[in-house]
């Protein structure tokens, strides 16, 4: 499996936290004066929360990025309005950063250190969206 993000090959082993969750439906509800429901839904094509996560579980590392790759994903995300091809697992997929959701990349340093290399690693979440 490997996982391309607008041309920046990421760690093929990050978490897709929204895979089994997404809704496929969206839906809102109002009453009338007189008390009964009015009920609109509509499937929902576009708009979906798309989480990549590298992380730490049970002592064991998962998706973690190095700094050089995280750098590159900070420049993506700072390009207003712009979308990506996001390869995950075969299928693809037109993204953009979460913005709404500040930060939209929110990665942190494995070790504390006063200056990083390129190749320190990192752990965090990208916050996309479908679009």
């Amino acid at each position: 499996m490997t996982i391309v993000l607008g041309g920046i090959t990421l760690n093929p082993d990050m978490i897709w936290l929204e895979q089994f969750t997404s809704q496929k439906v969206a839906q809102s509800s109002r009453r009338t004066l007189g008390g009964a429901p009015v009920i609109f839904s509509g499937a929902l094509e576009k708009g979906a929360p798309f989480t990549l996560l590298a992380t730490e579980a049970n002592g064991k590392l998962i998706g973690i990025l190095k700094k050089s790759v995280v750098d590159s994903l900070l420049a993506l995300a700072d390009v207003v309005g712009a979308t990506y091809v996001l390869a995950f697992n075969g299928v693809n997929y037109s993204v953009m950063f979460r913005h709404e959701e500040p930060p939209a990349v929110a990665m942190v340093p494995l070790k504390a250190w006063v200056s990083y290399t390129a190749n320190d690693l990192m752990r965090g979440e990208i916050r996309l969206l479908t679009v």
